[in-house]
């Protein structure tokens, strides 16, 4: 249980500018209502009521499928794992023969936010399942079990406006993948086996071009990256692999992060801004496409957390002030993360 909260707080930490979280209780919600044309209310017209649904905790695991129990057939159709506060969230699953089939995920309004087509194919239903199961009935913020995402993905701002489509093999992103700010593309391109290849190319929510990459698989090839103006960078220079990328944020335009490669990898202080790109977030120390050295996240107040990556006191962690003094002080990995449990389990309960 420790262990799932730490994961769900560092997670919502480092991906927050891509989570699907959501937080606040069901209560007595109602029914989800959907203008006509959305796209979704077709998809949630097949789930029927979610109040009348199976609950997760009713299934059990038979020689490698779900069951209910007492049941003379695997269990086929939807059941769901409701959500409350933080880091709960509510999830419905399609079975099918008692393999899962499509997973969504929706709000607290049981409004659907995304959808991932599941399947079990070429793996161990013995272990899949009962995995799936195990991680979706849990706390775990990250419920979609690795290995057994496979197909299509998509999800939905709460406004029901497409935010993300890709597709899945066995657990990567593979294929082509789209993700939208509103009406507008934001980043088009493509993943073989959950690394980037070709061409991928990302734009401004001006709809201006804000960087056209060629990538061979999962390694930067050539970069040209444009300010927010039009005006093409003058810093971002990489070529054959080797040189600096800078990138500029989606909608103000301002200086937000940069890293130098090496034959494809970082290689270099990889550094992100905030504040107009005028103020330090995060350095994040690299060797060779290897974490290497002492990341540095800033901290508004002015503090900062220094962590060493690496050598002898790998996972040691000091926290200063912003006179440079001491506040906290971790010397191991383990004795970090047993005092953010600690802290995530007062805020937000066991």
């Amino acid at each position: 249980m420790k262990q799932q909260i730490l994961l769900a707080a560092t997670l919502t930490l480092a991906l927050s500018s891509i989570s699907f979280a959501h937080s606040g209780g069901h209560g007595a919600a109602e029914e989800p209502h959907y203008a006509p044309g959305d796209e979704r209310g077709p998809l949630m017209e097949e789930v029927g009521k979610v109040s009348e649904l199976t609950d997760v905790s009713e299934l059990e695991v038979r020689d490698g499928l779900a069951w209910l129990p007492g049941a003379k057939e695997p269990y086929s159709g939807w059941i769901i794992r409701k959500g409350s506060d933080h880091p709960k969230r509510t999830v419905l699953v399609k079975f099918k023969n008692g393999a899962p089939t499509d997973c969504r995920e929706l709000t607290k309004h049981y409004k659907l936010l995304s959808l991932i087509e599941v399947m079990t194919d070429n793996q161990k239903p013995e272990t899949t399942v009962g995995h799936f199961l195990e991680r979706l009935i849990g706390d775990n913020v990250m419920w979609r079990p690795i290995g057994i995402q496979h197909g299509r993905t998509i999800s939905w701002s709460p406004s029901g406006q497409r935010a993300l489509e890709c597709n899945m093999l066995k657990g990567s992103w593979h294929g082509p993948y789209t993700f939208w700010s509103g009406d507008q593309v934001r980043d088009q391109g493509q993943y073989v086996m959950g690394n980037k290849d070709g061409v991928n190319v990302s734009f401004y929510n001006n709809g201006r071009k804000r960087s056209e990459e060629l990538w061979d698989n999962g390694k930067p090839v050539t970069v040209h990256v444009w300010k927010i103006d039009g005006e093409k960078c003058p810093e971002t220079k990489l070529n054959a692999g080797t040189g600096k990328h800078v990138w500029y944020h989606y909608n103000r335009g301002e200086r937000w992060q940069e890293v130098s490669y090496v034959d494809g990898l970082k290689h270099g202080a990889e550094t992100m801004y905030r504040n107009g790109g005028n103020e330090l977030w995060m350095v994040e120390p690299w060797v060779k496409g290897q974490r290497k050295g002492t990341r540095i996240f800033y901290e508004f107040d002015g503090s900062r957390m220094e962590t060493t990556i690496g050598g002898e006191l790998d996972g040691m962690r000091v926290i200063y002030n912003k006179d440079g003094s001491i506040r906290n002080k971790f010397a191991t990995l383990a004795d970090y993360q047993q005092r953010l449990t600690e802290e995530t389990e007062k805020k937000y309960g066991k």
